[in-house]
């Protein structure tokens, strides 16, 4: 018995708990999200999936895909990322939805797996490149060039795996 007392302190004595560090914005949002986007809410949807990979510097970088389909992989751009909220461009890309070449900017919400939020299409033929700044998208969205007036829609996601 004293054996088995003195092994349970050792054994205590020498177990180090890990430090309960809380994840990074970026640790929260690694990984593989799908989803779908909705022009209205009475449309079935786009489906897709992104991935989010996180670097050894730490630094997020990614992709989106549309599902079903053979088209490349669309560049992930993050401007913004907090505990709870990401902005990200998208593009430029051939978007299934607009028939075009677009640049797509998302404003997003995060909650555990959850992932929901809004997005706006700008074409590229009215001059939007990806990367604008807030005021040149700005500028775009409400002051659009005929024929690359932008497309609103929302989206929602759930994770499918972490890194």
């Amino acid at each position: 018995m004293r054996k088995l007392l003195c092994l349970a302190l050792v054994v205590a004595a020498c177990a180090k708990e890990k430090p309960n560090v809380p994840p990074t914005p970026e640790q929260k949002y690694a990984g593989t999200w799908e989803g779908r986007s909705f022009r209205s809410p009475t449309d079935t949807g786009v489906a897709w999936a992104i991935t989010m990979k996180l670097d050894t510097a730490g630094k997020l970088s990614g992709s989106l895909a549309f599902t079903g389909t053979t088209q490349p992989p669309v560049p992930v751009r993050l401007l913004e990322l907090t505990d709870s909220t990401v902005l990200q461009d998208l593009g430029p890309y051939m978007s299934p939805t607009a028939n075009a070449e677009v640049v797509t900017r998302t404003t997003g919400h995060i909650a555990g797996d959850s992932l929901w939020g809004t997005l706006v299409m700008l074409p590229t033929q009215g001059g939007v490149t990806a990367g604008l700044s807030a005021a040149e998208w700005s500028n775009y969205e409400t002051h659009p060039k005929k024929g690359a007036e932008p497309i609103r829609g929302t989206f929602a996601a759930k994770r499918k795996r972490t890194p």
